[in-house]
C-alpha cells in the first residue's frame, strides 16, 4: 500500500518540501526496502523533488510505537492513499 504523507498530502507544501510517502508492505526486507529507496532517487534526479520514502511492514505499523507510531497516525490522520486500501482498513485486518 502507498500512501501520501505530510506537507503535500495536507495541502500546505511549500517550493521546497519533499514528497513524504508511506509504503506498507507484507514483509520488509533489505532487497524490497533498497529498490523502494532506489526508485525514490530516480524519482528524486528526473523531476527534482525529493521523495523520502518511510518503509513498514503491516506487523510494524500493528505494533508501532514512539516516534514511528506518530508518523504512523499523522499518515492515517492527515494522508491520502494512493494505491490499496485505506491504512485504517489495513491495520484493522
Amino acid at each position: 500500500d502507498l500512501r501520501l504523507a505530510g506537507s503535500r498530502a495536507r495541502g500546505d507544501a511549500s517550493e521546497g518540501s519533499d514528497l513524504d510517502l508511506l509504503v506498507v508492505v507484507a514483509k520488509r526486507n533489505a532487497e524490497a526496502e533498497a529498490r523502494i529507496r532506489d526508485a525514490a532517487a530516480r524519482i528524486t534526479e528526473t523531476l527534482g523533488l525529493r521523495v523520502a520514502p518511510l518503509v513498514f511492514s503491516t506487523q510494524e505499523c500493528r505494533k508501532a510505537n514512539g516516534g514511528r507510531l506518530a508518523l504512523l497516525r499523522a499518515a492515517t490522520e492527515e494522508g491520502k492513499t494512493v494505491h490499496g486500501r485505506a491504512l485504517a482498513d489495513l491495520l484493522r485486518e
